[in-house]
């Protein structure tokens, strides 16, 4: 091994120590292997009490490629049953979507009514056996403290702490990007949760274009990829869960977050393969999610 390769090698193995060492006060963890982390995902989502997809339909139309402008899609994507909206983490996940600003050049002002609603949706997710199994699993691999209320506070923090993206003070988050979307000039980044696009297609605010991808179709991991328009501005590709419920969705990619930093995390969902993509961001001594989303 040339002295460059090794130079890198060295390097990522300090930035991934260091990773590890922020999050639980040691440099111990264990590697968890692809069928582990298939195994667990098939768990949780046996255990996905308000998982939503028996509640929703999808009418897919116009099949395109990535990079697709055209509209091959005149109808809706989704038809929801009001019953999706009533499930306990979905009522409160709704009052997040407009806790922030989209435009990825402007700054957050985070209110005490904000940080309630934050709150309350945490408390949601954390009373479900989805989140219970979630923390179990990775800190017996020592990913993360064993005492919950460590954990939950870990957990906020890579989600929802502010970090800078393009502005000189903070004004972004994992949360905000993964679930809200937001803006990037005339680009839409992140935008990955059905609920919002739900919501913003009754608005009139998104319109689907069509469908590049779909994958583990009737299951309640399903997953479509495609090409989308909100508020004019144009998403080249986007991956959504259909029906998941939000404790689902962020269960799998914190877990991802820990256990396969940075890179693709192999699961299986209703007995499809289906991977998911992560991406860091660190920010004054500390990493937070800048993405996850499923990625094939």
């Amino acid at each position: 091994m040339g002295l460059e390769k090794i130079s890198v090698w060295i390097i990522s193995m300090t930035i991934l120590v260091m990773y590890h060492t922020t999050f639980t006060g040691t440099a111990e963890f264990s590697k968890v292997s692809d069928q582990e982390l298939q195994a667990l995902s098939e768990d949780l989502l046996k255990n996905d009490i308000n998982n939503c997809a028996d509640l929703i339909t999808v009418n897919l139309q116009g099949q395109v490629k990535q990079g697709n402008k055209q509209d091959s899609a005149p109808f809706r994507l989704l038809t929801v049953n009001p019953k999706a909206l009533e499930k306990p983490t979905i009522q409160k996940l709704r009052p997040l979507f407009d806790n922030y600003n989209p435009d990825v050049r402007d700054p957050e002002d985070i209110t005490t009514q904000e940080e309630y609603e934050e709150s309350s949706f945490l408390d949601a997710i954390f009373d479900t056996p989805i989140m219970a199994k979630t923390h179990n699993f990775l800190a017996k691999k020592g990913y993360v403290s064993s005492d919950l209320d460590t954990f939950k506070e870990e957990f906020y923090n890579v989600w929802f702490g502010m970090y800078q993206k393009k502005a000189s003070e903070p004004n972004s988050c994992g949360f905000e990007h993964v679930f809200v979307g937001e803006l990037k000039g005339t680009e839409v980044g992140g935008f990955h949760n059905w609920v919002r696009f739900y919501l913003e297609e009754q608005q009139g605010t998104a319109n689907y274009l069509g469908f590049i991808e779909e994958k583990a179709k009737g299951t309640g991991g399903y997953f479509l990829k495609i090409t989308f328009k909100w508020n004019q501005n144009y998403k080249a590709i986007g991956s959504i869960f259909m029906g998941a419920s939000p404790e689902l969705e962020m269960a799998l990619y914190t877990i991802c977050f820990y256990t396969k930093p940075g890179g693709v995390c192999r699961l299986k969902l209703g007995g499809n393969n289906v991977s998911i993509q992560t991406y860091q961001h660190e920010y004054a001594g500390s990493i937070y999610v800048a993405t996850a989303y499923p990625a094939n």
